[in-house]
């Protein structure tokens, strides 16, 4: 079935007017031949058949192959960790001007967005690496978090991981304001929380690892935020938007799950805590049911299986008795969860069926 999107670009090439679109894809979706199963509101677009997987294989048998080209003629020179990322955010871009800008295939451009902004962050780490006196890649190197002086002719640096995370939002950015591939608002987030964490390293680190979970908590809200904006342009989940949301759901979920249990998470041994995550775990899946995000709830099912995994410790049970079991429930748990998903959420919003706010939520589905 045609997207509301695919229809609004008919109304751009003069193919229909503004006021068909919206009734046409009406009449479209109510058509009962085309309605095989109930809607999922977090249904994905970055594939579309397997010309995208034979396209998208192409492609990494390219980079491959340049990376491999690269290593052969530059080997053992302090420029083949620059030139190879270098080249790769290139070859991304050319092949994003063709793959995604004319042709408009999701998964290649959804690998493309993510090879280039690696390659961004890569290559600029490299440069660091040079202007350093490094043969390799400063960060990764060194570790991710590295704060130590660095010496160029007598001057004293401090937090190179700055100039690495901010080209690499700048750059993604500017791929973002090119092609509008659905993940890289998701990646430049990743670039923003990397450049936060490491502003506030830079001025005071013991400010950052002393209150990390404060930090995690802040810059997890606030890409919580900027996707549930994204979630209310698009109740219905019918436009990019829902896309965009969907990747930095998945950005924000695991950095707030982690954030919330952490501390619960590494007391082990103890019963109370278990339970506590688990009943934390409960609270994120009453979340997740509201916002029609099955990312939040994902995110905690390793805390949860954690949680289960205290609990069977205490009773008399081996190391594989205690992980089976642990597995079992867990998997239980998902399948349920996930096969009545439609009714649990159409339960849970009965709740708020007179809040003026739930406007703004997906529709229930039954």
């Amino acid at each position: 079935m045609p997207t509301l999107e695919r229809l609004q670009q008919a109304r751009d090439h003069g193919l229909l007017k503004s006021s068909q679109v919206q009734p046409l894809y009406d009449f479209i979706k109510a058509d009962p031949e085309e309605i095989t199963s109930t809607p999922d509101a977090e249904e994905l677009h970055f594939i579309r058949g397997f010309h995208d997987i034979f396209v998208s294989l192409g492609m990494i048998i390219l980079a491959v192959g340049f990376a491999i080209g690269v290593s052969v003629l530059f080997n053992g020179s302090i420029l083949e960790d620059l030139i190879t990322y270098g080249g790769l955010m290139g070859l991304a871009w050319i092949l994003a001007e063709w793959l995604t800008k004319r042709l408009r295939l999701a998964l290649p451009s959804l690998l493309l967005a993510l090879g280039f902004a690696l390659s961004a962050f890569l290559a600029s780490d490299a440069l660091l690496g040079l202007i350093l006196g490094d043969t390799g890649n400063v960060l990764l190197g060194k570790g991710l978090f590295y704060w130590e002086r660095a010496t160029i002719d007598g001057s004293n640096l401090h937090g190179t991981g700055l100039i690495a995370f901010l080209i690499a939002l700048v750059a993604t950015f500017g791929f973002y304001k090119r092609f509008k591939v659905p993940i890289t608002p998701a990646l430049m987030m990743i670039s923003g929380v990397g450049l936060v964490l490491y502003l506030i390293g830079t001025i005071n680190l013991s400010i950052l690892t002393n209150h990390m979970i404060f930090w995690l908590l802040l810059v997890g809200f606030a890409c919580l935020t900027i996707a549930m904006m994204f979630d209310i342009r698009d109740p219905k989940r019918q436009t990019l938007n829902s896309d965009k949301a969907f990747w930095l759901h998945l950005v924000a979920a695991p950095i707030l799950v982690h954030a919330c249990l952490s501390s619960f998470a590494d007391k082990e041994g103890s019963g109370f805590t278990s339970l506590i995550t688990i009943l934390l775990v409960v609270g994120l899946g009453l979340l997740a049911l509201i916002i029609d995000r099955r990312a939040m709830l994902a995110s905690a099912l390793g805390y949860l299986g954690f949680a289960i995994g205290q609990l069977l410790d205490q009773i008399d049970l081996d190391s594989k008795g205690i992980a089976a079991l642990t597995l079992l429930i867990v998997g239980l748990f998902v399948l349920m969860l996930g096969s009545g998903w439609p009714r649990l959420r159409g339960l849970v919003m009965r709740l708020f069926a007179n809040n003026s706010w739930a406007k703004y939520l997906p529709p229930v589905s039954v």
